[in-house]
């Protein structure tokens, strides 16, 4: 099975005057592992959350499979 199973695209999250995330893409194809690796408090689970839906307020485009989240977040 081929395809994107995950597209990041410039995704960005900042909280008052904190770029918490900034500009981040990838993609992630279908049967390969992605690992998000960096020192604390650089946004790794940041990231997560906004992928997930858990954090609002995220610029952006996320798309899952065939569904896309798109700008706001």
């Amino acid at each position: 099975m081929t395809g994107v199973a995950l597209s990041v695209s410039d995704v960005s999250r900042r909280i008052g005057q904190r770029d918490i995330v900034e500009h981040v893409s990838f993609a992630v194809v279908n049967g390969e592992l992605m690992v998000l690796v960096g020192p604390s408090g650089c946004g790794k689970s940041t990231l997560l959350r906004i992928i997930a839906g858990l954090d609002n307020g995220a610029t952006g485009t996320i798309t899952v499979g065939s569904s896309q989240f798109g700008e706001a977040l």
